[in-house]
Order: C-alpha cells, then structure tokens, then sequence
C-alpha cells in the first residue's frame, strides 16, 4: 500500500476568443460565452466587409 498525496490541477475557465485567418492569430478578446464570440465575430466581419466595400467605391469613382 502506498500513502502519499495527489495533486490535480485546476482547469482554467474555458472562453471562446476569435482567430483572425487573415493575420493569422488569436484576438485578444475573450468571450464567456459561445453567442457572445459569433456576435462580435459577426460584428467584426460586417465593420471589415463595409471598409472593402467603400474601398472598391472609392477606387473605382472618377
């Protein structure tokens, strides 16, 4: 029989962060929860798709 004591550690809380394919790495932000993480994703990507948008607008007017 062997006496001794076991040391487990503790998890860390899992967050959902955003990786950003372009840059290729991790955002700082974290989100608690899976809806909050799609919601800033979904945010982040309509802010980026309206910059491309008004990009091409712009090189594109005489």
């Amino acid at each position: 029989m062997r006496i001794g004591s076991r040391f487990y550690c503790t998890t860390a809380p899992i967050d959902f962060n955003i990786y950003d394919s372009e840059a290729q790495c991790r955002l700082p932000d974290t989100f608690p929860d899976r809806g909050d993480a799609d919601k800033a994703c979904k945010q982040l990507n309509t802010a980026s798709l309206q910059r491309m948008i008004n990009e091409s607008v712009y090189a594109s007017s005489p």
